[in-house]
């Protein structure tokens, strides 16, 4: 609002000029330097001869000045302690030396430039989200692979960054490395930005733990620690494993032991198993060795054939094949089955083969007979055991009769009990009753006469009594185990 001079209505012509001192004078941000011309005349056009000072009026709202400051006789004010970013309304009076004050000079805007701090600003990203928590899980990793991921490193300043040399201070294990490190002794400008790569490659399963440091001059965060974590887990490969059917299953050798020339031996069976986490590729399945000719495989035949194709096995799986001895002519004959797979500890397993060609005049032993009961280890069988076995085959068709040895060590030489010359049982077995044996024939005897006898001497009752008892006592004898 203006301001009429009290005694006169003159008033004084001002001609103002304001400058930021930042760019017009060296002085600190926050101050601004007035200056402006001295009136000369009166409102009036008279002289002006009673001038004593000025009036400087500023606030941050137009036409309303909160600040007053009476200044002399001068032509130039310096402003301090503004707000730096602030807009400021000025305007001055002047005023004679009966007090008297002239109207408000045209008002000014003016707005501070705000003083900007310069200094690097390190910014440090990953490949895994969140990207800027300083931290890199690198999940589940297979022994004997690895993980990388990225890390960048940005300058958000507006000065250059000086970056040291990473994990030298904090180093890092042999589980966790850095690669292609573009940072390390680098000067980033303002924006610029440069990477590295962390790698974790576990040798072991387990979980891992560690982390680095990446220093600087940023005055904030001179000295970034990085925090890495990752487990490793065991990889899943193919455990191949060979059994036959000849005892001992896992001794990787079939000996079929001497059969007449021109004849076929009763067939074995070889089992290929994958007792491992991941499939197991089978490559090929060979014959080789000097005598070839005598032995043949078929991959055809067995409860779960292999196939003639090359094929592969689920964790748990197995495939059969079969392999029969065919000796042509006479002495030892020796082959070796090979089979290849994609095992990583044992690629190939060999498998001998052995057996020996004999004359037409020479008589070949039967086969081996298969025990169907008991069973290896089994328990709680009772004091009476009845033995039952697979009926062996003769390539020259001769009978077959056998010996149960029962013995109280393994290799059947210690507290044996043998009963030989056991006629071969197809269809028709005998019957022996559990804890008689062949005595009860002779108990049946002994009651058909005790009731013919009572018969005769027309003591009928009590031999039939004493029949009856006897038979009964037979049967409960019979079941008594």
């Amino acid at each position: 609002m203006p301001k009429e001079l009290k005694n006169k209505r003159r008033y004084i012509v001002l001609a103002l000029y304001i400058a930021i001192l930042l760019f017009a004078f060296n002085v600190h941000a926050g101050n601004v330097i007035l200056s402006w011309d001295a009136p000369v005349f009166n409102e009036d056009g008279s002289a002006i001869v009673t001038l004593s000072g000025y009036n400087l009026y500023y606030g941050t709202t137009s036409g309303n000045y909160d600040n007053i400051v009476r200044i002399g006789n001068v032509t130039a004010y310096q402003i301090a302690n503004l707000t730096e970013g602030a807009t400021y309304y000025l305007a001055i009076t002047a005023y004679d030396s009966s007090g008297r004050e002239s109207k408000y000079s045209d008002e000014i805007i003016i707005t501070l430039n705000q003083t900007i701090e310069t200094k690097p600003e390190i910014i440090i990203t990953d490949s895994v989200a969140p990207v800027s928590d300083l931290y890199i899980p690198f999940g589940n990793v297979s022994e004997g692979h690895s993980s990388n991921q990225a890390l960048t490193l940005t300058n958000d300043g507006n000065a250059d960054l000086l970056i040291g040399n990473i994990a030298r201070q904090i180093p890092l294990s042999t589980i966790f490395s850095i690669l292609d490190d573009r940072c390390s002794g680098q000067t980033l400008i303002p924006s610029a930005k440069c990477s590295l790569t962390v790698r974790f490659a576990p040798d072991t399963s387990g979980e891992f733990i560690d982390s680095f440091d990446i220093p600087s001059n940023d005055s904030d965060e001179s000295r970034v620690i990085i925090n890495l974590e990752g487990t490793g887990i065991a990889t899943a490969v193919p455990v191949m494993q060979v059994t036959d059917t000849v005892a001992p299953e896992n001794d990787l050798h079939i000996p079929f032991g001497s059969l007449t020339n021109g004849l076929i031996s009763m067939p074995e069976f070889i089992t290929i198993s994958n007792s491992g986490t991941a499939s197991l590729g089978l490559t090929a399945i060979e014959l080789s060795g000097r005598d070839t000719d005598g032995f043949f495989l078929d991959f055809n035949r067995g409860e779960s054939p292999c196939g003639n194709e090359i094929s592969s096995i689920n964790p748990g799986g197995s495939c059969t094949f079969q392999v029969t001895f065919g000796p042509a002519k006479k002495g030892p004959h020796q082959a070796n089955i090979a089979i290849s797979s994609n095992d990583p500890d044992d690629p190939q397993i060999n498998v001998a083969l052995s057996g020996r060609g004999a004359s037409s005049d020479t008589n070949n032993a039967p086969s081996i007979p298969e025990l169907v009961y008991p069973k290896n280890n089994q328990k709680n069988t009772g004091k009476k055991i009845t033995f039952r076995w697979k009926k062996s085959k003769d390539s020259d068709n001769d009978a077959v009769s056998y010996t149960v040895s029962v013995c109280a060590d393994e290799n059947l030489t210690t507290g044996c009990i043998s009963n030989g010359d056991i006629a071969a049982v197809t269809d028709n077995r005998s019957v022996f009753y559990a804890g008689t044996g062949s005595h009860w024939i002779a108990i049946l005897i002994f009651a058909v006469i005790a009731f013919v006898t009572g018969s005769v001497n027309n003591r009928r009752k009590p031999a039939l009594l004493l029949t009856a008892v006897i038979m009964t006592a037979l049967i409960l004898i019979s079941c008594g185990s």
